[in-house]
């Protein structure tokens, strides 16, 4: 977890380049590594060896939450890895059982997190997948965010961030000048940039950094336009694999995968700070982080969006 805010140290093999997380004065990694369902699915000796290749590479950047289930995969790979000191640590709080955002249940959640992540400060708190109708919970008089307030006082974590699909919740949390970051999820991608219209402009007005999680789409442009191809985790609307068979096309004519070029979108634009993945394995983590190196210019991204067609449909409330 970071004690100070300096980049890391040079490697041979690092291809990230650090990134400085606007007022929070936290230095980051321009790519994150996210922790969603893989350190469940692979042994923890393979989660060890992702966490190493990620270092080695210059990630600095690891996101989890508790709803995904692996803080505690995500501690013992972490500290079996040998986590610099340099590494910004980032979990999620979201609803309880009753999905309601409280006061208790943001404490009781923060303290089983730092103890799952065998940690005693978290770099970074997300507020997770907050709503419109979530927002008088959140942010009314004794509610979550007056809660993780008092938390961030007493140093259980350093900077707190909104993480969500909905773009109000991410508006409210600009707006509130308590927030230290803003993560989107699936609104900023080759088929649907409504953040960089909506959100990014007013997060940026406040020296707010962008952290972007889910360059993929829920995987269809990573897996391309395939039979069975999910889009948000879901089966993909018909418009939306011949949407991404056109970006195909695009990208076979520049001699890139849809993935290389779905990535580097993200890692293109100076407005997005941190772009986070996942990768199973150490192998596929270089893979995917090789798209800094990808031959693709603004023009290049201006015709895929153009043969897109327009934007794919998402939720935003």
């Amino acid at each position: 977890m970071q004690d100070q805010s300096q980049p890391p140290t040079p490697s041979s093999a690092r291809i990230v380049p650090p990134a400085r997380l606007g007022r929070s004065g936290l230095v980051s990694s321009r790519l994150g590594l996210g922790c969603a369902g893989w350190p469940r699915q692979v042994s923890h000796a393979q989660a060890v060896e992702v966490f190493r290749a990620a270092f080695d590479l210059g990630i600095r950047h690891i996101d989890v939450a508790e709803k995904y289930g692996t803080e505690e995969a995500v501690g013992r790979a972490l500290k079996d890895a040998g986590a610099p000191q340099d590494m910004v640590l980032a979990s999620k709080v979201g609803a309880d059982e009753q999905h309601r955002f409280t006061a208790d249940y943001a404490r009781m959640s923060v303290e089983r997190s730092l103890k799952l992540l065998q940690v005693d400060r978290l770099d970074i708190l997300h507020i997770h997948d907050c709503g419109a109708k979530h927002l008088e919970q959140v942010f009314g008089p004794g509610g979550m965010v007056e809660e993780l307030l008092k938390l961030k006082e007493e140093g259980l974590f350093k900077s707190l961030g909104m993480a969500t699909w909905s773009l109000t919740a991410l508006k409210a949390a600009i707006t509130s000048g308590v927030f230290d970051q803003i993560q989107t999820f699936h609104a900023y991608t080759l088929l649907n940039q409504q953040a960089a219209q909506e959100v990014i402009p007013m997060a940026k007005a406040r020296d707010l950094p962008i952290l972007n999680n889910g360059p993929y789409a829920g995987y269809i442009l990573m897996s391309g336009a395939v039979p069975d191809a999910r889009y948000q985790y879901g089966p993909a609307p018909a418009e939306v694999v011949e949407m991404t068979r056109r970006i195909e096309a695009v990208c076979a004519r520049k001699g890139v995968s849809i993935a290389t070029a779905a990535l580097a979108f993200s890692l293109q634009n100076p407005d997005v700070d941190v772009t986070v993945i996942g990768a199973s394995s150490a192998d596929k983590l270089r893979e995917r982080a090789a798209a800094f190196n990808a031959p693709l210019t603004r023009a290049d991204f201006d015709e895929m969006l153009a043969a897109a067609g327009g934007m794919a449909p998402i939720h935003t409330d």
